[in-house]
């Protein structure tokens, strides 16, 4: 929904749902394994720079996801209920 918001729908094509962009999300469904992945590999590690690193990225990725959540609530409820 950021993308969305943030290019207009670059790369989404809205009357059948297809072009590049979804083609891309489509592969970054396994972001989500690789990243647990990563967690346990620092988590092991006596690196508390990697540590912090990582816990930054964490952080950063919990914000986008918020701010996402809270456009596509302004975006798509709002007007709907209001």
């Amino acid at each position: 929904m950021i993308w969305f918001v943030l290019t207009g729908g670059i790369g989404i094509d809205t009357s059948n749902g297809t072009d590049w962009f979804l083609a891309v999300v489509a592969a970054l469904q396994f972001l989500p394994l690789a990243l647990y992945e990563v967690y346990w590999r620092i988590k092991v590690s006596s690196s508390s720079r990697a540590r912090f690193v990582f816990a930054a990225f964490l952080w950063i990725a919990a914000i986008a996801t918020a701010a996402g959540v809270g456009l596509a609530t302004l975006g798509m409820w709002f007007p709907v209920l209001g």
